[in-house]
């Protein structure tokens, strides 16, 4: 989970450096699904959306959105992009210092009125509102505030608006005229002390529930944790992957029992992915509960509401009831949902995976009965599938959140341009990786168990395989890793079957066909022998006379194994062999050489 914490908050910075861009967002700005913020000269960033010709934009109180205004895009009376924007900021900006006003009215002027409800009815009397045409297609709204003084315009009442709200002029400014002087009156109310305390007391209770749920989360999570270690503790029947030519007392599984230890190896790995996919989604429940918790309890009090806004968003009930089509919700909201969703995506992935490469194998239970071949590949081919699945589901995650967040600068587009032109200009190895990598796995040129000599240069275990690269173990023990498109030559030696090629070589005065004899009756023997027949595919083919020259006679036998199993059979033959020589008293071949001496002794005087 710490990994996973990690990687979160890896891809949230990136990404919000490239969301955001250079600047950080104001309290009023909330981004969301389906809403763009346009920037133009001198406009705040409060969050827009596009509804056909028209361009919709909250007007914010305290926090509170509490009304919408609207602006034509296109035709005649078209403005721009941007202006509902300034008309929702302007139209804050009076609400607010009509607010201000009622504020220190009550303060000074109804100081010595106890009774709340009783000053809420001095300032209801005291703020009047009216509206009045200017002209056909506009109408404003005037609030005064005390009733003694000059009005002030509050709100100007276009066709955008009333096509918006599906109302005449004349209807749309008397609900708004009420609408306005309710939510004024609602706004002083909610600054009052008595109601601070009460939203304060409701939030300690809320803020009690989040803890005692969190709480329960984390004793899941232990509950969790402690199964993983149980299904961390290595299978008895497990034998851990060896160099082939130092397991010399290993036994070769035949090719139903290593299908059934990849069954159980399948199952094991579901319970215990099922296992992560419960710590992950845990772990994710217990972040979110405190987004949304610390979210909800900051929409408690109006001097933390702006800061609610940019976690939660506007209206993000509505944006959960339209699947996303309406509302605006949070920018780290959204993040997390969407790295939540993405996370989770990719562990139901992986669940998947193993579950078709599970039945898979059920399926195949003929052909894996007749070779071990099918059993070695499918594993290779799950690990590479996994890899891509990752990739696949946080590339997503990152062309979503680039997707919806469209605030990104013209000089950080540039920036983000020379990066991806000098990315694609190193990535083309990584690509030639890729589709190399791809090929391999599709050809089956080798899987991860095969012996394998790469362009000549390399021999070892296959130890890992993805689409990038080829890890292998050599007999030194050194793991060697290679790029996949660098490799141009693979020499498989352990693909369905393997052979021993076995040259002796005889002494050149040895009647080779006695030799030839005993070693076939060696061959044969080990053949019959119960402890070794299984590793054997059929009888041993003798080739005959390779080669003389000065160290002997050079003979050739082919022993046919299973895989991987060709060394220890010819380390068991030779043993054999070496016996049988000496019981027939034939010589091994030595190199000779004839030297001559030309020796003249001197005379003596």
């Amino acid at each position: 989970m710490v990994r996973a914490g990690f990687k979160f908050l890896a891809i949230l910075l990136v990404t919000m450096m490239i969301v955001v861009g250079a600047e950080m967002p104001t309290p009023a700005q909330i981004t969301g699904l389906d809403f763009s913020i346009e920037e133009v000269s001198g406009s705040p960033n409060i969050p827009t959306v596009k509804l056909g010709t028209l361009e919709i934009a909250p007007v914010f109180l305290d926090g509170y959105p509490v009304l919408t205004v609207a602006t034509e895009t296109l035709g005649p009376n078209a403005q721009r992009t941007g202006e509902a924007a300034l008309r929702s900021d302007q139209i804050s900006r009076r609400l607010q210092q009509v607010l201000a006003s009622m504020s220190s009215y009550g303060r000074e002027e109804l100081a010595d009125v106890s009774d709340r409800q009783a000053k809420a009815d001095v300032l209801a009397t005291q703020l009047v509102l009216a509206s009045e045409p200017v002209n056909e297609a506009t109408t404003v709204i005037k609030a005064t505030f005390p009733e003694n003084t000059t009005p002030q315009v509050i709100f100007t009442i276009t066709e955008a608006d009333a096509l918006y709200s599906r109302q005449s002029l004349t209807e749309l400014s008397q609900w708004l005229t009420d609408r306005i002087h309710g939510i004024l009156l609602e706004a002083w109310q909610r600054r009052q002390p008595a109601v601070i305390l009460q939203a304060a007391l409701w939030a300690l209770l809320f803020l009690l529930l989040t803890i005692f749920t969190s709480a329960g989360l984390a004793l899941w999570q232990k509950r969790l944790r402690a199964q993983r270690q149980i299904l961390r503790q290595p299978d008895p029947d497990y034998r851990p992957s060896q160099h082939p030519q130092i397991a010399e007392d290993q036994e070769l599984p035949s090719a139903l029992e290593l299908f059934k230890l990849q069954l159980n190896k399948f199952t094991s790995q579901q319970d215990y992915n099922i296992n992560a996919f419960l710590r992950q989604t845990v772990f994710w429940a217990q972040i979110l509960l405190w987004v949304l918790s610390v979210g909800l309890l900051s929409r408690s009090f109006y001097f933390t509401r702006p800061f609610a806004n940019w976690l939660l968003g506007v209206w993000p009930g509505e944006w959960l009831r339209s699947f996303g089509q309406y509302g605006i919700l949070g920018t780290p909201l959204l993040l997390l949902l969407l790295f939540l969703g993405v996370s989770l995506l990719d562990r139901s992935a992986t669940l998947m995976i193993d579950q078709v490469a599970r039945q898979w194998l059920e399926a195949q239970t003929e052909a894996i009965a007749s070779s071990q071949r099918f059993s070695l590949r499918v594993p290779t081919l799950v690990a590479a599938a996994k890899g891509v699945s990752a990739v696949v589901c946080y590339s997503v995650f990152i062309l979503i959140a680039l997707n919806q967040f469209r605030a990104i600068s013209t000089p950080l587009t540039a920036f983000l341009g020379i990066i991806t032109f000098a990315i694609s200009l190193g990535a083309q190895n990584f690509i030639k990786d890729v589709i190399n990598g791809t090929l391999i796995l599709l050809e089956d040129q080798y899987a991860v168990g095969d012996v394998v000599g790469i362009n000549n240069q390399v021999n070892g275990l296959v130890e890992y395989v993805n689409l990038r690269i080829t890890q292998l173990r050599n007999m030194d023990g050194e793991l060697i890793t290679i790029p996949n498109g660098t490799i141009t030559l693979v020499r498989n030696m352990t693909s369905g079957w393997s052979q021993a090629k076995l040259v002796i070589t005889v002494n050149p005065d040895t009647d080779f066909e006695q030799a030839m004899a005993v070693m076939e009756k060696v061959a044969e023997e080990l053949y019959n022998d119960p402890q070794w027949c299984e590793q054997m595919l059929e009888p041993a083919k003798m080739l005959g006379v390779e080669q003389l020259d000065a160290n002997g006679c050079q003979l050739i036998l082919l022993l046919k194994t299973q895989p991987m199993r060709q060394w220890d059979v010819a380390r068991e033959y030779r043993r054999r062999l070496k016996r049988a020589f000496e019981q027939e008293a034939i010589a091994i071949g030595i190199p000779r050489q004839h030297l001559f001496i030309d020796y003249q002794p001197t005379a003596k005087p």
